[in-house]
This record gives structure tokens, C-alpha cells and sequence, in this order.
């Protein structure tokens, strides 16, 4: 079973200060760097694995 697959849909806040598209590395690494410095951050991913583009078949 890929990462991700235990991962529970959640509600999306209806607030943030920052939204992030994809899960990925680069997005993921954002989003930590942004809530560490007390931003409220929202990370969309569309798929049920994060990391896609680093992902081969």
C-alpha cells in the first residue's frame, strides 16, 4: 500500500493565511517553515500520495 493511503480526507479550514497546491516536497517543506513561524497554512494535495513528481512507476 503507498504512503498516504492510511490518510483520512479531512475538512479544509475555511481560514488561512497561506494555501499551499501539492504535497510534495517543495510544498510540504513551505508549509512546516511557514507554521513554524506561526502562519496558519492549508496544504491541497489531489492525489493520495504525496510527492508525486519524486514518484516512478
Amino acid at each position: 500500500m503507498p504512503i498516504g493511503y492510511d490518510i483520512k480526507p479531512r475538512i479544509v479550514p475555511k481560514e488561512a493565511d497561506v494555501l499551499i497546491i501539492g504535497a510534495g516536497a517543495n510544498g510540504l517543506e513551505a508549509g512546516a517553515y511557514l507554521a513554524k513561524a506561526g502562519v496558519k497554512v492549508v496544504v491541497l494535495e489531489k492525489r493520495f500520495e504525496m510527492g508525486g513528481g519524486l514518484l516512478t512507476e
